[in-house]
């Protein structure tokens, strides 16, 4: 599921993949959900609570780097503070 969703969105881009994912929550989401409409969860409860680990398997093949959470963490904390300075690096300005 998680390399379906890799090689999906593989067009954004992005060079860093945390090791761990986080639990799924519906904070943000509008009541009706209007993204999620045609998707059936199954055990949500579960979904709430659940992390999955990723193993170095899933970069092969891809320009990504596994990072543990702390890391990644740090990489987006630093992207948020300097987000012009990321736009340049990505551009190649």
């Amino acid at each position: 599921m998680y390399s379906g969703f890799l090689n999906r969105f593989s067009f954004l881009h992005f060079r860093n993949l945390s090791s761990v994912t986080v639990p799924f929550d519906f904070k943000g989401f509008p009541d009706s959900r209007p993204c999620l409409n045609g998707i059936e969860l199954e055990n949500v409860a579960e979904s709430l609570r659940t992390a999955h680990r990723f193993e170095p398997e899933i970069a092969v093949g891809r320009e990504l780097k596994l990072v543990n959470p702390l890391e990644q963490s740090k990489l987006l904390q630093q992207q948020n503070e300097s987000p012009g300075d990321q736009k340049r690096e990505t551009d190649g300005r």
